[in-house]
């Protein structure tokens, strides 16, 4: 039973390696392809309007997001979402060849019908491939797994500008002209073959829970059961957590895509400049979610959430007033990795709140936060236009506060983890034989209360299950 549980495991494990693979191929070629430099092309394309046009194409991203979201998402939870993702992979793939084409042509209606067809696609594999990776992991390692996900999207953001830096020095050239863009840009068509042959390669497996691999909640069933104001806490928490990572969306869409454009104009930065500020952004946040990590280990995951966005809201205070490069620099890279760092943690728990059969239906919900990142981008570009892109780091932090003060009624209602209820009472051991013994820890030893996996003792410990009542586990 043991050998077949362990290889069953290592074909999730197998599968979680795959996604991670394709994901970081699909985000490097994003941020070579159409990430800051994209903006600064749509600049020049744009002329005297650039700022609107770098908002219009983010905008009709999000907007097309937005509709097609939740009907992905509902299609992932009842049908195998690996098929899914590879459907979607020859629309994406087409979606990617109009976007070049418009690029390398200059052609504005190309960009909108090829963003119209890539975005929603690339939304679709990654609230897709978020929803695997939460079925292919147990419980009490999601939140790690999930927080390793993200490091590895943070990856590919990073290899994206380091390899334009390398192409840049190999033309020796750096300056914002439409031929130099274009080639930079047209190095994605070299990375797409390892998106497309990574999704193929991707193998349908149930969910976790749903085998005899599956391991223990982080929550008791009954804590999120319980309902208060006529809705379960369950559902309390999901929808208020969703709702502040949505608003914070919004505000974060006024300002985030107008950072390379902000120090290209006001600091005068070159192309290879950009490309090393993009190259060590985001290794700053990947950094930034470990340590998020730890601290959610010892304050309690929503702590760690409320604490993270509280300082990254105040810092973007700070950088609108900031004047210093030698200021603002430190200030923009402290915001974006505290901003950044609680967001596996949120992902996770939400995963944890919501039942295996429902997510890729929330997957989908959180990606709506994409949509209003994106449709909050024509505002920004308004506000950049009109009062220049200060005005819009402040109209940003004022929203950002209002999504953190949404985060603090949870406290009332937010239920401990479960395995730190479990691990913290002293077990006591079953009388032998027992098919597999325990290692001792500090808080006791752990027995198998004669099942078959570990976990689903705890699980029988913590939830009161169909254990030997005669002969209680816990002992206090």
């Amino acid at each position: 039973m043991a050998s077949e549980v362990d290889s069953l495991r290592k074909r999730y494990d197998k599968n979680v390696k795959k996604i991670f693979f394709t994901y970081f191929a699909a985000v490097a070629t994003r941020e070579v392809s159409f990430g800051a430099l994209f903006d600064s092309y749509l600049m020049n394309l744009g002329g005297d309007q650039g700022n609107v046009l770098v908002g219009s194409v983010e905008s009709i991203r999000g907007l097309l997001q937005m509709i097609l979201a939740y009907p992905l998402g509902v299609a992932s939870d009842r049908m195998p979402r690996v098929r899914l993702v590879q459907y979607n992979l020859p629309f994406w793939t087409v979606g990617f060849i109009l976007l070049m084409y418009g690029i390398q042509f200059d052609s504005e209606t190309f960009i909108y019908a090829g963003m119209a067809v890539w975005a929603p696609c690339m939304q679709c594999f990654f609230s897709s491939s978020s929803a695997i990776v939460a079925d292919s992991c147990m419980p009490e390692t999601r939140t790690k797994t999930i927080a390793d996900m993200s490091n590895i999207a943070l990856l590919g953001s990073s290899m994206g500008p380091l390899l334009q830096i390398v192409f840049l020095y190999g033309l020796g050239q750096s300056k914002w002209t439409m031929p130099v863009l274009h080639k930079v840009m047209a190095m994605g068509m070299l990375m797409w073959p390892f998106v497309f042959g990574g999704t193929a390669a991707l193998e349908e497996l149930p969910p976790m829970e749903k085998t005899s691999a599956k391991g223990r909640g982080r929550f008791l069933t009954a804590d999120l059961e319980e309902v208060k104001g006529g809705i379960k806490v369950r559902w309390w928490l999901a929808i208020m957590l969703q709702v502040s990572i949505t608003i914070t969306s919004i505000g974060a869409g006024m300002t985030v895509k107008f950072f390379p454009l902000f120090f290209r104009f006001e600091y005068g930065f070159e192309p290879i400049d950009l490309c090393m500020l993009s190259f060590t952004y985001p290794l700053v946040m990947a950094f930034a979610q470990r340590v998020c990590l730890r601290v959610s280990a010892s304050f309690g995951r929503l702590q760690a959430m409320v604490i993270f966005h509280l300082l990254g809201t105040l810092c973007l205070f700070a950088l609108a007033a900031a004047q210093p490069i030698s200021v603002v620099l430190p200030l923009y890279y402290l915001r974006g990795a505290l901003m950044n760092a609680k967001a596996p943690i949120s992902s996770a728990v939400t995963m944890d709140l919501v039942t295996s059969d429902m997510r890729g239906r929330w997957s989908s919900i959180q990606s709506i936060a994409g949509f209003s990142w994106s449709g909050s981008a024509f505002i920004g570009g308004w506000v950049a236009q009109a009062h220049g892109y200060r005005a819009s780091f402040v109209l940003t932090a004022s929203v950002y506060f209002l999504a953190w003060l949404l985060l603090l009624p949870l406290f009332f209602i937010y239920p401990n983890d479960r395995e730190a209820l479990a691990l913290n009472q002293k077990v006591t051991p079953k009388p032998t034989p027992r098919r597999f013994v325990s290692p001792p820890c500090q808080t006791g030893t752990l027995a198998d209360a004669q099942v078959d996996l570990l976990e689903e003792a705890i699980e029988e410990v913590v939830e009161g299950g169909p254990s030997d009542k005669k002969t209680p586990l816990l002992a206090t």
